[in-house]
């Protein structure tokens, strides 16, 4: 999932950054019959919005959605080559390797989200999900070690989200530390609750290593047993 576009403010006049987007769009949109894509393309055009960046991140979305991922990755490609600014690039990558992701080319995504760490930006959100998306990438490989660092860097910048206390216990688990692991998962169910992954990830562990029984079960049973009395 994207996270909600927060990007740093641009320095630029609204209307240069407008027409810098109409300048990258391919000739031939709109490409679908949809009402929404003729929207965003209206809205684009429209020298009095002044959501230009917005708008176009919306568009790209829209094209995933329609299974249009190429449309969208030449989009992404064209914004890399006409703003080098570090918080522009940082969500480019963020974004093709999300796409890379959804392809299930893992390493291409590592690739991706490696190169939008390296543009160094301060935006924490867009950070947060490089580190996060690379440690989930490399558990699928089996590199559970440097997954456990991109994880714990995650959490560094967001202790409030589960999905890096998540892939921290992925990544644990692989490498057989499963009483750390079941701490991740116990981690994550509450930084945030309402996310089910951690939790079902703790029962199939306890499940599966009944010496973990002792420690986690009555633990496991009240957080169950508070999401019950919260919802």
């Amino acid at each position: 999932m994207l996270p909600h576009l927060t990007l740093m403010p641009n320095p630029q006049p609204a209307e240069s950054i407008r027409l810098k987007i109409l300048s990258i769009l391919p000739a031939d949109l709109p490409v679908t019959d949809l009402q929404g894509e003729q929207e965003l393309l209206t809205r684009l055009a429209d020298s009095s919005d002044e959501n230009s960046v917005e708008i176009f991140w919306r568009l790209v979305h829209f094209y995933r959605v329609a299974e249009k991922n190429d449309l969208a990755c030449k989009l992404i490609n064209n914004m890399l080559e006409a703003d080098d600014s570090v918080e522009n690039k940082a969500y480019c990558y963020l974004v093709l390797g999300q796409i890379a992701e959804v392809r299930q080319q893992f390493d291409a995504a590592i690739d991706f989200y490696t190169r939008g760490l390296t543009s160094r930006t301060p935006n924490k959100v867009t950070k947060y999900f490089l580190y996060n998306n690379t440690a989930y990438c490399l558990n699928t490989r089996g590199m559970y070690k440097a997954a456990e660092s991109y994880s714990r860097s995650a959490i560094e910048l967001n202790p409030a989200r589960a999905n890096g206390f998540k892939n921290l216990g992925v990544s644990l688990e692989g490498q057989n530390n499963l009483v750390g692991a079941a701490w991740a998962y116990v981690e994550g169910v509450r930084a945030d609750s309402r996310d089910p992954r951690c939790l079902e990830l703790l029962k199939k562990l306890v499940a599966g290593h009944p010496e973990l029984a002792a420690q986690f079960t009555l633990l496991l049973e009240h957080d169950t047993s508070d999401r019950v009395t919260q919802s």
